[in-house]
């Protein structure tokens, strides 16, 4: 069985539960596309049948077992060791609207595009060593800059993308703890 793109968009759940039968997830291909769970303010779990082949649940985030990727989250959401890609859109949009800070754990290396795009009350961003890639806005819309400390070379030109008028917003983004 599969799901396809902005399934549960607007559906006011509170909880989700992905069965074993569901073995594709259709990712948002444009920027016009809704993730899974747009406008699902109300969402705090994310589990997932055990003996489901292609996901796994940890965290109230729902990985993909194949490259231990975050396809969708919501604002109860902590992403949990072993993550090795954060999916475009995984968090982006309502669905998070109440999401103010997330660290990404050491072995995350890719943040795909628009991955946290619309988290307005995301504040605090932290970005272990192991990032090499972020996607064009990934986190635009959001209060997230990063400092001048950070190491941004590897990033490619995307890592500008992100970057939210320092004056207007009195938060950074901590790249490894550094402010």
């Amino acid at each position: 069985e599969r799901i396809e793109t902005s399934a549960f968009s607007r559906s006011g759940l509170k909880s989700f539960h992905l069965p074993e039968t569901v073995i594709e997830i259709e990712i948002p291909s444009s920027t016009l596309d809704s993730n899974l769970f747009d406008d699902c303010k109300g969402l705090t779990e994310i589990t997932c049948d055990e003996n489901n082949p292609v996901f796994r649940a940890e965290g109230n985030c729902l990985i993909r077992r194949e490259d231990s990727a975050v396809v969708a989250g919501c604002k109860t959401s902590v992403i949990p060791d072993g993550v090795k890609k954060i999916e475009r859109k995984a968090f982006s949009s309502s669905a998070v609207t109440e999401l103010e800070e997330i660290a990404l754990p050491e072995g995350v290396v890719s943040v795909g595009a628009y991955a946290f795009h619309e988290c307005p009350e995301l504040q605090s961003v932290t970005l272990p060593e192991s990032v090499k890639n972020i996607g064009s806005n990934a986190f635009s819309w959001s209060t997230v800059y990063y400092s001048e400390a950070a190491d941004t070379s590897g990033w490619g030109n995307e890592a500008t993308d992100f970057l939210i008028a320092r004056e207007k917003f009195p938060c950074r983004l901590a790249y490894n703890g550094v402010y």
